[in-house]
């Protein structure tokens, strides 16, 4: 293949923005029955040797105050073929592309496409402080 043929940027999931998916704001007295949850989609094909660990990244960008008042967690996606290693809280001062940590523990290789889900971003509206 000749290189100045070979445009990586044009291969691969869209990126897309958090802040261009949120809803006007819902009343306050309703905040405790509101849940988000972003599907996390891999942005590149990705191969999976068995054994290896590999950070990916997804097409979601997280920019602007959309989230300011919203907690954030990571999750697995249910039918993944590789074990999450990114589970867990993300800070609301997080801005920048997704990336997850995926492991293959199998003794097969794993060949995920782009645009394949990977995990979701759950967001509620607080979270639960214990003193």
């Amino acid at each position: 293949m000749d290189m100045v043929d070979f445009d990586p940027i044009a291969e691969g999931e869209e990126d897309h923005n958090l802040q261009d998916f949120f809803p006007e704001p819902v009343p306050n007295h309703l905040h405790h029955l509101i849940e988000y949850r972003i599907k996390l989609l891999l942005k590149n094909d990705a191969l999976f040797l068995p054994g290896e660990t590999q950070v990916v990244n997804t097409s979601c960008i997280m920019r602007g105050k959309v989230r300011g008042a919203l907690s954030m967690h990571l999750i697995p996606y249910e039918k993944l073929p590789l074990s999450f290693e990114s589970g867990g809280y993300i800070s609301r001062k997080y801005s920048g592309s997704v990336l997850i940590k995926l492991t293959n523990y199998t003794a097969n290789s794993v060949k995920l496409n782009s645009g394949s889900p990977v995990g979701y971003i759950i967001m509620q509206p607080y979270s639960l402080y214990y003193k």
